[in-house]
């Protein structure tokens, strides 16, 4: 039990993750035209709606690798396939959540962007595990 702290991270992760799933798509259309407005006039980069919301997909996905990975880090479970197939799994119910969404659909090529946003993530985690000194399971 004293072990489920080190997933409150990825818990909040997956809140927001949720959250951001449960907007309608107009609304979810307008916050990518904010953040595409924001970078056009405070740092004069012009990308186009969709980049803004791939990368979305994959940066909130690489945070919930993370978090998983810190979590099952602290386990005796196997961190890495522990950590990315729960990253998969939580995509795909992610998709199927959206289906209920005004506006929203299930896609399969944003199961495969998250999974490409947490694959980057886990070829962080092994480039710099070596600099990350193994912890005691307690």
């Amino acid at each position: 039990m004293k072990k489920l702290k080190y997933f409150i991270p990825a818990f909040i992760i997956m809140i927001i993750i949720f959250m951001f799933s449960q907007t309608p798509a107009v609304e979810s259309s307008s916050q990518s035209g904010f953040i595409q407005t924001l970078l056009q006039q405070v740092f004069h980069i012009h990308l186009p709606t969709f980049i803004i919301r791939k990368s979305a997909h994959m940066s909130e996905y690489a945070l919930l690798m993370l978090t998983l990975w810190y979590g099952f880090n602290h386990t005796d479970y196997a961190s890495i396939p522990y950590s990315y197939g729960m990253t998969l799994l939580y995509a795909c119910t992610d998709e199927l959540h959206q289906l209920f969404i005004e506006g929203r659909a299930c896609r399969l090529f944003d199961i495969g962007v998250d999974g490409f946003g947490a694959c980057i993530m886990l070829l962080i985690i092994i480039t710099f595990k070596k600099f990350i000194p193994k912890k005691d399971v307690e």
